[in-house]
């Protein structure tokens, strides 16, 4: 790679070179498509770019739709009615109203419905064969000028619209002009001559040229197209001899609708039709009788023509172009049979069989000087200053902008200089004024790594020294002493690193602080205090430099004192904020088209361009937006040099590299192009493309035109095509979508042209995208397009409804049954109640009457018979009192807690007054509502009744408390005496079962509470009573 260092002084040269254009022999970068890109035929008759924005190419063997990424290909299909009836498409126009009209070989007309992909017959007269006998045609402002191969005729056709192609379309075709009609003179009369097609010229001015050999015959309408009238020149009028029209083809630009230009044998000529005055224009070609087998005028006013080779000829300017392409790395100079100016500038030239030829005419206007001698950059940055002196120059001195500057007074400085031993490194100074040169002992005629000059802000001229390892020497030079008046030393560790010289840019800021860029980090000296401060890459801290091998510093165009942009060698570049030392990163993950930044340069309107490995960047520092050029662009290659930058004086940017040097006005390179339409292109399910007329189920009408995507149950994978119709690169455009209903935001820009979707559950969802064209200009308006994804039967709705009527259906017959089974159950239970009480009640009863009654008639007997006889009788009152409290907890009419209460209160009084004991009941809102279950409602009143059994036996109380609340989902009893207490502790009943002090005791008590799911707490001690309290969940 070269090392020009171009620094400092060079943002402050005047003067350039001049262009270096031949207009006589263009080679215009572009490709080729052919069959390989999915060109049906190389053959091109026609080609045409509809409102819509795509291209259309009419060939031999089918007409091609063209997007930018595929072409798709219309045949004729014997079985569809509405096919192309003919694969040999000789002409495509569209009229004003958006029509599309297709002129077949042997089939004749036919108008294109886009959105069924329909041919419809245009049947201009009765008979068949004159409708099929359509030699050319052409169509303006609506109307339509058929050559046939019998007369020469024009149609009105504004009365067409799209969507109403019926078989009686045709009748609202109006004939408005017939030739053979109004030409008396059989002579004259039109016969299509397939040697010479150009024949016939239709003027934009809506004239009708027909040419003969000696006679030119014009056909003029009146204001409104209705009456015609024939006129003649002769060819004396042009200034030729007679029959000299035979050589002679005309046409006319938009640019100059007062001019006639034809071309005779190797001259282009004017003919002024209100003067009938004839000028030469040029002489195009040096071949003595050449013949013109085409000339046409594109819509952007150019007139091209062939002559052997190809030209485009500029009227406003009267300058012309031989065009020259490259094909198979050979030039080709055959003749173009067809040729498009699309909107964003690009041409289309239709060859005769080797498909068409896609030029950008508006790339950026970069200028290439491939020139590997320095010296001729100098022209460029000093212009006529540097020439007169230049070969005095290089007499004494080896020009290399490594070690060169030249000052604000207009002085060269040099450090090498030519001596008769060969080249010195010394201190020169050249005078372009004086033209002398003067010579300073400054370098004691060492040698040093890398020396650079610099120029401060009171023009003190500066230089750097690289003496080795860390000895980097920043010295000011006097110009008036030829001595240093002040050093200054680096602060920097030793370190061999001769890959790149020390120092790659440097600044001074308004405060007078100078900035360096150097392969160990960014410096900042201060010379008023000698303080140096050092910024370096920090592994692992993200506002750090990104690397200590820094290439480029350029100050913030609007923020100067704020912040620097700092490029680097393999790792993007930054902005540097001066206050705070930290960086913001850019990188290629970013836009950046590759990590070694070479240079940094901002231009007027404050974009920073790069040059970089793969081309040159135009970064937008308010929308972090970027714009890479590359040889695609014009640019004379992608890989740059270090140091090799310069702002001119006049704005224009200069940027060296190993293919040459670039020059251009920023401005004019960012111009851009306005937004183009964004289609839909495709659809593909499974990776299989979908034929909207084999899969009608899912797409009606092609996708283009579609407003919904049906897909079946199953598809659950599919893909989205789109295309931004702008056809300079598709490497430059870029889109963003959304799916809503599945995806929350828009994606990230990427230039791939399709979306895929996996797995989506059924319902409906809107696709929605937008893009750029290849200058990055979004268009604002966002294509969208309905998604809908069937269920399969059982995710239908219906099969949904029908479930949950099962499954309630199936659910309230399980509620009858269980219902039904608690029913039985209860009945059951009320039974076994009434049983027990009729029949073991009953016997229980008959029990106890009789061995009280034995006992009364047995006194005075054996006191042994007495005390069997009663342990009878109390045995048989407790299985009666059990069995009564048994039927009372299965009988379902003692539900409520109400019931639990009335039996508790019943059984206390019964207990307790007898004994002198008061009963006091307390129970809070809610708690009569409460039902109980019968095992809730046992235990709950077992628990009681022992309790109160153990009171009454063993508290020697006066009174009782109890206390039932409702808290919540749960019921706390309380259950408190004033008696004599005890000495209890839990672990002492847990663990001595027969501690019951009566009944079943207090394990009893603690078993119960276990099966309510509760828990019991017993508050007892010496003199202090007893509380018992129980709490469960209901």
């Amino acid at each position: 790679m070269k090392k020009l260092i171009i620094t400092g002084i060079l943002f402050f040269l005047w003067g350039s070179l001049p262009a270096r254009d031949n207009f006589n022999a263009t080679y215009f970068a572009g490709e080729w498509i052919t069959s390989k890109e999915g060109l049906s035929q190389g053959m091109i008759n026609s080609i045409l770019q509809d409102a819509e924005g795509y291209i259309w190419f009419a060939t031999k063997d089918g007409l091609n739709k063209y997007d930018g990424y595929t072409i798709t290909v219309y045949r004729h299909n014997p079985d569809d009615n509405y096919s192309l009836p003919d694969n040999y498409v000789n002409f495509i126009f569209e009229d004003n109203n958006k029509n599309i009209w297709v002129n077949t070989l042997s089939r004749g007309l036919y108008i294109f419905e886009k959105n069924t992909e329909r041919f419809f017959p245009v049947t201009l007269t009765a008979a068949k064969q004159e409708n099929n006998a359509i030699a050319a045609l052409s169509i303006r402002n609506n109307k339509l000028l058929i050559q046939k191969t019998n007369d020469l005729l024009i149609y009105d056709i504004g009365a067409v619209r799209p969507g109403n192609y019926t078989k009686g379309f045709a009748e609202k075709i109006k004939l408005v002009f017939s030739y053979n009609q109004l030409q008396k003179d059989k002579r004259f009369s039109y016969q299509f001559n397939q040697n010479n097609q150009k024949s016939v010229s239709w003027l934009t001015d809506g004239t009708v040229w027909i040419k003969y050999p000696d006679t030119l015959i014009y056909a003029v309408p009146d204001a409104n197209k209705h009456k015609w009238m024939l006129k003649g020149y002769a060819p004396s009028v042009f200034g030729l001899s007679k029959d000299a029209f035979r050589y002679v083809t005309f046409d006319q630009s938009p640019q100059q609708d007062s001019n006639l230009y034809f071309l005779f044998k190797n001259k282009l000529c004017l003919f002024n039709l209100h003067t009938k005055s004839t000028k030469q224009v040029m002489v195009v070609t040096d071949k003595p009788t050449p013949v013109c087998l085409k000339m046409e005028t594109l819509p952007d006013g150019l007139i091209y023509f062939f002559m052997g080779d190809s030209f485009l000829f500029n009227p406003q300017t009267n300058s012309l172009q031989k065009i020259m392409v490259e094909r198979d790395h050979e030039p080709f100079t055959a003749m173009y049979t067809s040729i498009c100016k699309d909107n964003t500038g690009t041409a289309w030239y239709g060859s005769a069989g080797f498909g068409v030829f896609k030029s950008d005419m508006l790339k950026p206007a970069f200028r290439l000087y491939k020139s590997g001698d320095n010296a001729d950059a100098f022209r460029l940055f000093y212009g006529q200053n540097w020439v007169d002196n230049e070969q005095l120059i290089r007499r004494m001195v080896a020009v290399d902008f490594n070690n060169f500057l030249r000052d604000k007074q207009g002085s060269f400085w040099f450090s090498n200089f030519l001596t008769e031993k060969g080249m010195e490194v010394q201190l020169n100074r050249f005078n372009p004024g004086t033209r002398s040169f003067t010579h300073y002992d400054f370098f004691k005629k060492n040698f040093y790594s890398s020396i650079n000059f610099f120029e401060d802000i009171k023009d003190s001229l500066w230089i750097f020294l690289d003496e080795g390892l860390n000895k980097k020497m920043l010295y000011r030079f006097n110009k008036e002493t030829g001595l240093a008046d002040f050093t200054a030393q680096f602060p920097v560790q030793p370190a061999n690193n001769n890959q790149y010289p020390f120092i790659a840019g440097w600044w001074q800021d308004a405060l007078k602080n100078y900035w360096f860029a150097t392969v160990q980090g960014l410096f900042r000296y201060t010379a008023a205090n000698n303080q140096w401060k050092q910024w370096r890459n920090i592994p692992g801290n993200t506002s750090s430099l990104p690397s200590d091998m820094l290439f480029t510093i350029c100050p913030d165009a609007k923020q100067p004192l704020q912040y620097l942009w700092v490029g680097t060698n393999g790792a993007g570049f930054c902005r540097f904020d001066m206050v705070t030392g930290t960086c913001l990163r850019f990188t290629d993950k970013d836009g950046l088209p590759n990590n070694v930044v070479y240079a940094i340069v901002s231009d007027s309107a404050g974009n920073l361009w790069m040059s970089t490995n793969k081309g040159l960047s135009c970064f937008n520092t308010a929308n972090k937006m970027f714009r890479n050029f590359t040889k695609e662009d014009n640019l004379p290659g992608e890989e740059f040099n270090r140091n090799q930058y310069a702002t001119l004086p006049n704005g224009q940017l200069f940027f060296g590299g190993v293919d040459g040097y670039t020059v251009f006005n920023p401005a004019e390179v960012l111009k851009t192009k306005p937004p183009v339409p964004i289609v839909f292109t495709g659809l593909s399910i499974s990776n299989k493309w979908v034929d909207w007329k084999k899969d009608s189920t899912v797409l009606n009408t092609p996708i283009g035109y579609a407003k919904k995507i049906i897909l079946q149950p199953g598809q659950n994978m599919f893909t989205i095509s789109f295309a931004s119709l702008d056809f300079r690169s598709n490497e430059k455009k870029f889109y963003t979508y959304r799916l809503e209903g599945f995806d929350d935001q828009w994606t990230n820009p990427t230039n791939k042209n399709e979306a895929t979707y996996t797995n989506l559950s059924p319902g409906q969802y809107t696709f929605f995208v937008t893009g750029t064209n290849t200058d990055g200009v979004w268009n604002s308006k966002n294509i969208s397009i309905i998604i809908e994804v069937l269920p399969y039967w059982y995710q239908t709705s219906w099969f949904k409804i029908l479930m949950g009527l099962l499954l309630s259906s199936s659910l309230y017959a399980l509620y009858r049954y269980r219902l039904q089974q608690q029913l039985k159950l209860l009945t059951i239970r009320n039974r076994i109640a009434g049983d027990l009480h009729d029949e073991i009640g009953s016997t229980l009863s008959s029990i106890s009457l009789s061995s009280t009654i034995i006992q009364q008639k047995l006194t005075g007997e054996s006191k042994d018979v007495q005390n069997l006889l009663h342990q009878i009788s109390k045995h048989t009152d407790n299985m009666m009192e059990a069995m009564s409290d048994i039927v009372w907890a299965i009988n379902t009419r003692n539900d409520n807690f109400e019931s639990v209460i009335n039996r508790m209160r019943a059984f206390a009084i019964e207990i307790l007054e007898p004994i002198g004991i008061t009963i006091h009941f307390s129970i809070s809102d809610g708690v009569l509502r409460q039902n109980l279950d019968m095992v809730q409602r046992k235990n709950t009143y077992l628990l009681f009744k022992e309790a109160i059994n153990n009171t009454a036996k063993y508290a020697a109380c006066k009174n009782v408390w109890v206390t039932i609340e409702l808290h919540g989902k749960k019921i706390t009893m309380h259950i408190k005496d004033d008696g004599k207490g005890f000495a209890f502790t839990a672990a002492g009943a847990n663990t001595t079962p027969n501690n019951s002090f009566g009944g079943n005791g207090l394990p009893g008590m603690y078993k119960r509470a276990l099966e309510l799911n509760g828990t019991l707490t017993i508050n007892a001690a010496h003199d202090m009573g007893t509380t018992i309290s129980l709490t469960f969940p209901v």
